[in-house]
């Protein structure tokens, strides 16, 4: 039984392996129509994304049975749906949610984020900060499903929808027209941009050609390509960020000032200070 989902996401990479939504989409016809078929019976899920590439390819697919797909929905999937408000909880499988909006917990964690006063985080225990920044996604999905609804609605009724918000054109960059004129005999004649621009200020006018990416040069699809990137290609440290402690990204060991430069130079520091 083959499962394919054309994904065309670029942002993010979407993973086959114990796909949740690709098992509901094999659940669906294994039910509808395959449910008299043996446990045994092989089962590939497979999601194709062009625009979203990971270390290996943009097709990507794994294999599981009949039998393991039933046993996961008796398993996970049928408590989940049978859960209640109660059991409600905020993270990554809230991107897609169609419920964001309205969700209850969602709605509290925007509440609480809207009235939280910045100056109590300074004094705010280890524990409880960790928390709440496991928290943040969900105020985050929120937000952006609370534009996307404002928008919505602007784009549907109109001015004064939504009091307060309007639609303005995004920010974008200047670019040339496709033509220029210039006369010729005495008439404005329309010429390519390109030969315009080459006219009037010469190679000043054109950039030198970049390097590709290693995303790009990997798009070129051959063998070659991609066993240069490997052998070539790094991920160069621009700096530090936060993230949950589920996060696949190693972590980095940071030194506290004392194991940095030792106690003394930093008693003198404070002395020095005082």
């Amino acid at each position: 039984l083959d499962v394919t989902d054309l994904k065309m996401g670029k942002g993010i990479i979407v993973e086959v392996e114990d796909n949740v939504q690709m098992k509901y989409y094999a659940f669906m016809l294994i039910h509808t129509k395959f449910n008299k078929l043996a446990d045994e019976f092989p089962v590939r899920l497979t999601i194709v994304q062009p625009r979203g590439w990971n270390d290996e390819s943009h097709v990507r697919e794994w294999w599981t049975t009949m039998g393991e797909i039933k046993a996961w929905v008796v398993r996970d999937l049928l408590p989940s749906l049978n859960s209640t408000d109660d059991d409600l909880k905020a993270g990554d499988w809230c991107r897609f949610c169609p419920a964001k909006i309205v969700c209850p917990l969602l709605t509290s964690l925007f509440r609480a984020a809207s009235e939280y006063d910045p100056k109590e985080a300074v004094d705010i225990s280890p524990v409880a900060l960790g928390l709440a920044y496991a928290k943040i996604a969900g105020v985050k999905f929120y937000l952006k499903a609370l534009e996307g609804e404002v928008y919505r609605r602007n784009m549907l009724g109109g001015t004064d929808s939504v009091p307060g918000t309007k639609l303005v054109n995004k920010r974008s960059d200047r670019i040339l027209k496709d033509e220029a004129y210039e006369e010729v005999e005495g008439e404005k004649v329309a010429i390519p941009m390109v030969e315009a621009v080459r006219k009037r200020f010469g190679d000043a006018g054109f950039t030198a050609p970049d390097l590709k990416s290693p995303a790009q040069l990997e798009a070129i699809g051959s063998k070659e390509a991609k066993d240069f990137v490997k052998e070539y290609a790094y991920s160069p440290v621009t700096g530090l960020t936060v993230a949950l402690s589920s996060d696949k990204k190693a972590a980095v060991i940071v030194k506290t000032a004392t194991e940095r430069f030792g106690s003394e130079a930093i008693q003198n520091a404070i002395a020095d200070a005082s």
